[in-house]
């Protein structure tokens, strides 16, 4: 049988449905590029009008920022001018610059806005290089509520301060047009540059652990920061003891000036130092001259601004002499003067309900155990001053309330031991008007003081939470103990538009072992000469308003989180002192909580400046900050 075999290489004839199979892939993948290409001309169409876009969005910005630059050198020059002008006082100068400033406003903006009604963009559009700016005046208006040439010449002065929200729309013409809008805020005022920051130094600032600290800070010699609290526990005589606990990095939202000092042979300007857990003073681990991002928390690290304005000494004794060796015996004179203290003991006396004229009571110790009204019954307008000479003033009561209607009160104690004034329940004084007390001053749990300003020639002593809206000047030390709140903000109270209590010390402030709860802070700004420490490790601060040390420097300590039962074993131990065997700081690694030391900046010490606060002789222009609004 002979077999066939099948050759399968021999072509097969071509099935009809099969004819013109080859075009139609020709026309897919000719499409398919095509679709390909307009995706891509597409993308690339884009991204040239994405770059076009953020190229006019930078130029936009540029020009925004170009405007309100060229309105903030109009403010300076003008106020220039007017101190230019020059005057026999303050008073003179305050209207010469204010002068200045109402006739420059209309060359910027026609129809200036106030707070209900901004008037933006109406201003005067100016043409640049490249598209243009638009600058509107919303807002220029004192914040103090009566211009300081009105008012009764005080010492410091009343501040002159006026406030400018001022935007700027940049326009960069296309299709579509580009508008970036700017937001500055300006002061022109008499403040003391040192309210500015909610901490500043004359000497060195130290940053021991976590400190949490939002505004921006003034430094005239070093930064010094490590990663590790200390605290005392024992602090009398040689029974000291310290104690260390390690930690991260502070946090500072804001800018930053170091100014550092010309010796050679201190470290740089910023300073790191790693804490090894076993040495009180281990070395300098890194210095720099610039700001090292590593040296602080991730989130928040300041950037420098060397253009910061530096802080002006406050004279904080030419302004209590003045008070005790000017105002006090010319007003004393008036009532016939006042004779030497008597060898006699005090008396004790209770003040009437009311007085109806300036009083002077010699050698007596007055006590207020109700509502003492003092007022000229003759004339409403005539000062009425209340004089306790070589005495001693107790408000004894909580509900003890003294209220000068029109008049200051003054208190000389004839024994510089003695506590002169020992006040408790409302000390209620008209605008413009003081306290002057040659003596120590304890200011008890309670306390109010609505308004006004104190000089104290003496020590002053806080015992418990106080509330007070104005100044106390003092020569002499200041001690704050058993606190957990300063000008607390109660919810429906009279007068709660708070302001931050403002001290100002020759000597050392100290604030004693405070705990805010989550609901309170301690609204004041404390200026001292010499130096300030804060703690926020085993006590817990929260700080509206700010802290300045003079020559001394600044220190603030702090860890985050709360504070529990743990291992004691984690407490360092410095200068031989004992196991701690108390509630410790709960682990610090990788710990997002709060720091239990946070100090804020308080706009309203320029919105709503307190009375009595430091100022100098010039004017000074503040960039409050710069915002985009959209």
């Amino acid at each position: 049988m002979n077999s066939m075999k099948e050759d399968n290489n021999v072509l097969q004839p071509r099935m009809h449905k099969e004819e013109g199979s080859a075009l139609v892939i020709a026309l897919l993948a000719v499409v398919l590029m095509t679709m390909m290409g307009l995706i891509l001309l597409s993308v690339l169409r884009g991204g040239a009008i994405q770059a076009d876009t953020t190229e006019s969005g930078v130029q936009a910005e540029a020009i925004a920022q170009k405007g309100l630059d060229d309105t903030l050198a109009q403010i300076r020059r003008a106020v220039a001018n007017g101190e230019s002008i020059g005057g026999d006082n303050f008073r003179s100068r305050v209207r010469n610059v204010e002068n200045q400033l109402m006739l420059m406003l209309p060359f910027i903006d026609q129809d200036i806005g106030d707070p209900d009604h901004p008037n933006m963009e109406n201003g005067e559009v100016v043409e640049a290089k490249k598209g243009s700016y638009q600058v509107d005046i919303v807002l220029a208006k004192p914040t103090n509520p009566e211009s300081p040439a009105i008012k009764p010449i005080s010492l410091p002065d009343s501040p002159y301060v006026r406030k400018f929200i001022i935007t700027s729309r940049g326009i960069m013409e296309g299709k579509p047009s580009t508008i970036v809008t700017k937001k500055m805020t300006v002061y022109v005022s008499t403040i003391n540059p040192v309210f500015r920051y909610p901490v500043s130094s004359s000497g060195d600032l130290v940053l021991n652990g976590t400190p949490s600290i939002t505004g921006d800070i003034y430094v005239a010699k070093h930064l010094q920061i490590r990663d590790e609290a200390i605290f005392s526990g024992t602090t009398s005589g040689t029974n000291r003891s310290k104690y260390g606990f390690q930690t991260g990095h502070p946090s500072i939202r804001g800018f930053i000036r170091v100014d550092g000092d010309n010796d050679t042979i201190a470290p740089g300007k910023f300073n790191f130092t790693q804490s090894d857990g076993m040495t009180e003073f281990p070395p300098l681990t890194n210095t720099s001259e610039n700001v090292e991002p590593l040296y602080f928390a991730p989130q928040y690290f300041p950037l420098e601004d060397p253009t910061l304005d530096a802080d002006v000494e406050v004279d904080v004794l030419r302004y209590v002499s003045n008070k005790m060796q000017i105002d006090l015996p010319a007003k004393l004179a008036e009532l016939g003067g006042y004779k030497e203290p008597d060898s006699i003991l005090l008396e004790e006396e209770v003040l009437a309900e009311e007085l109806n004229q300036s009083t002077l009571y010699n050698d007596l110790w007055k006590t207020v155990d109700r509502s003492v009204i003092v007022k000229d019954a003759a004339s409403p307008t005539k000062e009425a001053d209340l004089f306790i000479n070589n005495g001693v003033l107790t408000m004894s009561k909580a509900e003890s309330k003294l209220t000068l209607v029109n008049g200051s009160l003054y208190v000389k104690s004839p024994d510089p031991n003695l506590v002169a004034a020992d006040l408790r329940g409302e000390l209620s004084l008209a605008a413009g008007k003081f306290v002057v007390v040659d003596g120590n001053v304890t200011l008890n749990d309670g306390f109010r003081f609505p308004k006004g300003t104190m000089y104290i020639k003496g020590d002053l002593k806080i015992i418990g939470n106080a509330w007070l809206q104005g100044t106390v000047y003092v020569e002499g030390n200041v001690e704050l103990k058993q606190m957990t709140s300063i000008n607390k903000d109660i919810e429906g109270a009279a007068g709660t538009a708070l302001t931050p209590l403002i001290v100002v010390a020759s000597g050392e402030i100290v604030l004693g072992n405070s705990t805010n709860a989550d609901d309170e802070n301690v609204r004041a700004f404390f200026y001292t000469k010499e130096g300030i420490r804060l703690y926020g490790v085993m006590s817990k601060l929260k700080l509206t308003g700010g802290i300045h040390g003079g020559s001394g420097g600044v220190e603030l300590n702090a860890v985050r989180g709360d504070v529990t039962t743990g291992d004691v074993n984690s407490v360092i131990r410095y200068q031989g002192s004992p196991i701690w065997n108390k509630d410790v700081p709960e682990v610090q690694l990788n710990n997002s909580k709060p720091s239990r030391l946070q100090i804020f900046y308080d706009d309203n010490l320029y919105d709503s400046p307190p009375d009595g606060i430091p100022t100098t002789e010039n004017f000074n222009v503040f960039v409050k900050n710069v915002k985009y609004i959209k």
